[in-house]
Parts: C-alpha cells; structure tokens; sequence
C-alpha cells in the first residue's frame, strides 16, 4: 500500500512538472507572437530637433573710428524726416557717401571719389542747398547713407586722403561726378592732359566761353570710368586729372 501511494506520489510530481514546462513553452510562444505583432506598430524614435529655420540677423560691426585732422562739420538735409543733422565731414559723413556712391570701386578709384565727395562737400559749404542746411542728403547733391556696412576699404579712402580737395585758380571746384552710363554719360568730361581753357566743362553745370570764365566748373568724373583706370594702374591723382584737368590741385584744406 504504502509504496503504491509513493509510486503515484512520484507520478503525479512528473506530471505536474511536465505541465509546468508545458505551460512555459506556451508562455514564451505567446511572447515571441506577441513581440513579433508589436513591430509593425513600433513607434518610431523621435528625431533630434532639427535648428530652427528662422534667419538670425546679426547687427551689422561698428566701423572702427576713422582719424581725423579737422572738426570741421556739415548740415545735412535728411529728406525722410524734414530734420537737419550737422555732421563732422570726415567721419560722420563722408565714409557713407562714399560707401552710398560708388561702393564697389576698386581702391584707387575709391579714393578719387572720397576726394571728390569732399571736395563738393566744402563747395556746398560755401554755396549752400538751402537756407539753413548745405546739402540735401540724395541725388540733389550726393547721397549720404548712414545705414551702410564700412568696409575697411571705404574707411581708408576717407582717411588716407584726410582733408584733400580739389582747387583750381584759388577756388575749390564744384566736383561733378555721376555714374557715367546711360544718360548720365553725356555729362562725362575727358580732360587728360588739358589745361586752362583746354578743358571741357560739364553740361550738367553752368557752362561759359571761355571756361575760365566759370573755375567752379572743370568737368564732371565719371565713376565707371574712373573704375576702369584704376584697373588701368592709374591712381586717384591721375584719376583725378583725367576728369578735372590736368592744371587742378590736389592739395589739403
């Protein structure tokens, strides 16, 4: 009797483990079918965040101070506000009619027109735009804009020529320049080796016979040609004297 009960004691142990592997056979099949039924569904992973699209402006350098030899200064008429700013010529207000007219110039043509902004400049000073202003800050004299980048170039065209104009017979001129294309290039004067009343005045100014009659007038420059000499290897000087004449100063105030 008893080794009966011992005999189904032991097999009733061997089918109670042989359910129990059963059962975790069946278990893991099921978490095998289960896991390989997620992957259809699986969420994909979230990407790093991509850099935010919107442009970042960045202000643009303050130019370095530019030397100057004189405190002399100049009213400006700021067309968009009707209010007249007084500017010190060398560095307040030359470097940015320089940069506004004729900013891709190559170096030496840059300086030729730095010297011809200022040259107008102190020849509006003495012949003046308005009652209580010199000059209007557009193309009614020439255009001043403060908002430009300075390039280091830009600045030195200012201050490497420091206080040059240009005089002839004891005067300084009225320096026209333009652009010289288009219709502006009728108003362009080809002065090289002339002196005296050899030279042609500019139609864009009063014009008198003989010239000499007239010594604020002594042609006009024109700023695509003057590119073109510098490219030529001439420099501001001769530049200078290609348009205006070969007999003016080029001397410090």
């Amino acid at each position: 009797m008893n080794e009966r009960i011992s005999i189904r004691n032991r097999d009733r142990k061997k089918i109670i483990v042989c359910v129990i592997v059963i059962l975790i056979l069946i278990l893991a099949t099921a978490n095998n079918a289960s896991a390989g039924h997620g992957n259809k569904h699986r969420v994909k992973p979230v990407p790093a965040s991509a850099p935010d699209p919107t442009p970042v402006f960045t202000p643009a350098p303050i130019p370095a101070i530019i030397p100057s030899t004189t405190s002399d200064t100049i009213r400006v008429y700021r067309s968009a506000t009707g209010r007249i700013e007084v500017l010190n010529i060398e560095n307040e207000y030359l470097p940015y009619v320089v940069a506004a007219e004729n900013d891709i110039a190559p170096f030496e043509s840059m300086k030729a027109q730095a010297v011809a902004s200022r040259t107008y400049a102190y020849y509006k000073k003495e012949h003046p735009s308005g009652v209580d202003f010199d000059v209007y800050d557009d193309s009614r004299d020439q255009n001043y804009k403060p908002w430009l980048v300075l390039t280091d170039n830009l600045i030195n065209s200012v201050s490497q020529t420091n206080g040059i104009v240009i005089r002839w017979s004891g005067v300084i001129i009225c320096s026209f320049y333009v652009s010289g294309s288009g219709d502006t290039a009728a108003y362009v004067t080809y002065n090289e080796g002339k002196s005296g009343d050899e030279i042609t005045q500019s139609t864009i100014g009063w014009v008198t016979n003989p010239p000499s009659l007239n010594p604020y007038n002594r042609g006009a420059m024109g700023q695509i040609q003057a590119n073109a000499l510098a490219n030529d290897d001439y420099t501001w000087q001769n530049i200078l004297k290609y348009f205006y004449g070969n007999d003016i100063m080029i001397e410090s105030k």
